[in-house]
């Protein structure tokens, strides 16, 4: 079965089932936790295309006398034809989590990752290697934007060299010439970076810019939302694709959805390595992304029934532009006190993928579902 589409008129909603009724299209209709709203499910797929056309038209004028056959009462339909929404029912939940395998795996995947880097970043804290401090786990020198020639170099230094303390680590800075040479090597640190610093503007230009994208690990492109800093990182990070990428994917084709959310990805860690270097990691990019592209299908087909309220993608809008508020009066402090204020946000990530994904949401072919 496919989902059609949400009416939230009774009496609509009877009068369409009819009709679909007399065209041979068979359909299964399910109450929602709203009163008076219902969603429509087409059994055949065959029969989707030419429903779906039938309900834009539909909605668009209710009252064409296409459209007025003689429906049975409502109190007298098939037991079967209206399916309650129970909200307290494991087995639809199970049903609803199949029905979303896509951002099942992505979740799951993000987890693993988290546990692998989690237990490379402990072995290094173990063996008290400086890499620790950069965060530089093998996984993560693996699936990063960008891999600058000195953070191998940074790994081969601090091997079987410990390191305890900050405090240690700046010692090292002071007083080691092979770790000062590995510090001067120039790396693409991003436009923000480029803007404070007072340094040659053309020697800071000249560095090399997407070095292993241009050796063909394009794969780098879009691993970085994969994996997380720490446990609050991913978790809320994963609820929010649990409440909005399931959603979608229940309502577009999954390629598409995949799609999506690969160009979203794509998108919003190019923006995010251009401005601030590969320094970063987190799928609120494409969080982002998804929310803004629910919030134009709200708008612009709010039949397709995305249940995620306002209120709440008002809420996930507040907080990105409020951090990329922040970020912007970070970077006028800094450039006027010559100190380091700079929040470890990914603020290009999050506003960039919200543009792009309510680019997404305004692409009428998306709005057809499998399920």
């Amino acid at each position: 079965m496919r989902l059609l589409g949400r009416i939230e008129d009774r009496k609509q909603f009877v009068v369409f089932h009819a009709f679909l009724e007399q065209q041979g299209i068979h359909t299964k209709l399910e109450s929602t936790n709203q009163t008076g709203i219902f969603d429509i499910w087409i059994k055949e797929e065959d029969e989707f295309a030419k429903a779906q056309a039938l309900l834009t038209e539909y909605l668009e004028d209710p009252k064409n006398e296409k459209f007025q056959t003689t429906p049975p009462p409502l109190d007298q339909a098939k037991p079967d034809l209206i399916t309650p929404l129970p909200t307290h029912s494991k087995s639809r939940r199970v049903a609803r989590h199949i029905k979303a395998p896509i951002t099942a795996s992505i979740i799951i995947l993000c987890a693993l990752f988290y546990a692998w880097n989690g237990y490379q970043y402990k072995k290094l804290a173990a063996e008290k290697s400086g890499a620790v401090f950069y965060g530089l786990t093998p996984l993560f020198m693996h699936l990063c934007y960008d891999l600058p020639p000195s953070f191998p170099l940074y790994v081969q230094f601090f091997k079987g060299r410990s390191v305890d303390s900050v405090k240690e680590l700046e010692k090292l800075a002071k007083e080691n010439q092979t770790f000062q040479k590995i510090q001067k090597i120039p790396y693409w640190q991003g436009v923000y970076h480029l803007l404070l610093t007072k340094s040659n503007i053309r020697s800071e230009l000249s560095v090399p810019l997407f070095i292993k994208i241009r050796q063909k690990q394009f794969w780098r492109l879009v691993t970085p939302v994969l994996m997380h800093g720490n446990f609050f990182h991913i978790f809320f990070n994963m609820l929010w694709l649990y409440l909005l990428g399931k959603q979608i994917e229940e309502r577009i084709k999954r390629w598409q959805y995949l799609s999506i959310t690969l160009m979203i990805a794509v998108f919003s860690n190019t923006l995010q390595y251009v401005v601030s270097g590969p320094l970063f990691l987190g799928y609120s990019g494409v969080i982002t992304g998804l929310a803004g592209f629910i919030w134009v299908r709200q708008k612009k087909a709010p039949w397709e029934g995305y249940s995620v309220s306002r209120g709440t993608l008002i809420f996930l809008m507040v907080y990105i532009f409020g951090m990329l508020a922040l970020g912007i009066i970070s970077f006028f402090l800094s450039k006027a006190t010559m100190s380091n204020l700079q929040f470890n946000i990914a603020n290009t990530a999050h506003v960039s993928g919200a543009m792009i994904g309510a680019i997404f949401g305004r692409i009428s072919p998306l709005s057809r579902a499998k399920l």
